[in-house]
């Protein structure tokens, strides 16, 4: 049996695993992130576990590996016992895009090459370089950065170590020659030894009652269960990230100028991913402050059309674009609102697809994630796309794929765990009006930029 963790922004979700591709148990836990978007580093540790031991009272002898993956770009500082010097700073704490300035003396096109990455204060650094600033004496006192999820593996093996997916989202990460970038990190003044040693993922850390497996960023991760010849993964939580997988890093000018991102998770296997970071999110925020309820109609236009940016986007220009609604008139109802609040998301989705499109083949679309229950939005979102979706039976890929590195890293069958079952959802015959304002959504993107 295998243990998987994966630390989401809304739950994590903790799997046991037979070894034949066969969920014997399942526990979700609410992420204890708090109103200032950090988490209490002992706090996760507490949760975490205590779900493992019950796991084990119950299977101790058969338990043969544990893996953890999940969110990216959050991280903390520990000290040389491995106690906790910070809260995790989550990807959604926006700390440190002021310290981040000092990248211009390299330059972003020249960040990209080395990084894959665009400059953005949600990544790792960020939060290093805020660190610096404001807490000398923490910095000075530190022993390592690391990530959340090599946190968790941290306390259990006392191995400072992340993989290659979640380095790549640390704005540190020499993606061609696989290390940590030696310029960027001169240039910042960051110590190389205070950052953990790089593997790929699926490397085994360590081996005691059983073997703790390196996972990883949980989108690239829930993409390796999959064949994506042809086809495009498009991961649907709090976030939604559309995922391509390559043979070699695409650091290309078309992909930097779109504002995408290039990573790695192993030898030979690359990727390229956009997305919106506040997709899924969004069933929260118009509970939570709007006052609707999820109720859509996957045939009706609303005839306004929304722009999904609740965390902002950077145009051309370098400045920041937040959410707004355009269209609306004496004859627009809060019904309109809601329904035109998800028409925009997708229509944001398709222009990504369009991009993507015009550098790789992409003839499937498959999808999963928390997301995938609401079943009239993944009918709108075909409707919009005009292309079938395909829907994991498993909601939870990140798992799978976190199962999966443990079964090949113990030389056990991993064809259990690459996903084959889908339920197609197709477009219905009434794509036209979504495509007309669709149109009409890209120029307006256009006008600004965008």
């Amino acid at each position: 049996m295998y243990i998987t963790i994966d630390l989401g922004t809304t739950n994590i979700k903790f799997v046991l695993w037979s070894s034949d591709g066969q969920i014997i148990a399942k526990r979700s836990i609410h992420t204890p992130i708090e109103k200032d978007k950090t988490i209490n580093p002992l706090k996760l540790i507490e949760i975490i576990k205590e779900i493992i031991e019950n796991f084990e009272r119950k299977y101790r002898n058969e338990i043969l590996g544990i893996s953890v993956g999940g969110m990216a770009e959050s991280g903390l500082l520990i000290d040389k016992n491995g106690n906790p010097l910070t809260p995790i700073y989550t990807w959604l704490d926006n700390r440190g895009e002021e310290e981040l300035i000092i990248l211009q003396k390299i330059g972003k096109e020249k960040i990209f090459e080395i990084t894959g990455l665009k400059i953005n204060p949600k990544y790792s650094l960020a939060k290093i370089l805020w660190i610096k600033k404001h807490h000398k004496n923490l910095w000075k006192d530190s022993y390592k950065w690391l990530n959340a999820v090599d946190f968790i593996n941290y306390h259990f093996t006392g191995r400072a170590v992340t993989d290659f997916s979640l380095a790549s989202r640390m704005l540190l990460f020499d993606i061609r020659n696989k290390e940590w970038a030696e310029e960027i990190l001169n240039l910042c003044e960051i110590p190389m030894e205070k950052l953990p040693e790089i593997r790929p993922a699926g490397s085994i850390i360590e081996e005691r009652k059983y073997a703790y497996v390196l996972g990883g960023h949980d989108h690239p991760i829930g993409s390796i269960t999959l064949d994506l010849s042809k086809g495009l993964y498009d991961s649907w939580g709090t976030a939604e990230a559309l995922l391509i997988h390559t043979s070699k890093p695409m650091l290309t000018e078309y992909i930097r100028r779109l504002g995408y991102s290039v990573g790695c998770i192993g030898e030979g296997l690359y990727y390229v991913i956009a997305g919106i970071p506040y997709s899924g999110g969004i069933v929260k925020w118009i509970k939570e402050k709007l006052g609707f309820e999820l109720k859509i109609n996957p045939t009706k236009i609303s005839g306004i059309l929304f722009f999904p940016y609740l965390m902002g986007k950077e145009n051309k220009d370098s400045e920041i674009v937040k959410a707004f609604l355009y269209g609306i008139d004496i004859n627009t109802s809060l019904r309109d609102i809601e329904q035109a609040i998800w028409e925009g998301v997708f229509y944001e989705t398709k222009s990504i697809v369009e991009s993507l499109k015009e550098n790789f083949e992409i003839e499937k679309i498959i999808i999963s994630g928390g997301m995938t229950k609401y079943k009239s939005l993944l009918q709108l979102k075909a409707n919009i796309l005009d292309m079938p979706l395909n829907i994991s039976e498993e909601r939870e890929l990140t798992s799978k794929g976190l199962a999966f590195l443990i079964a090949k890293a113990l030389n056990k069958t991993i064809e259990s765990f690459k996903e084959k079952n889908f339920l197609i959802i197709y477009p219905q015959n009434n794509t036209e009006q979504f495509e007309k304002a669709y149109l009409e959504y890209k120029k307006i993107k256009g006008l600004l930029g965008l």
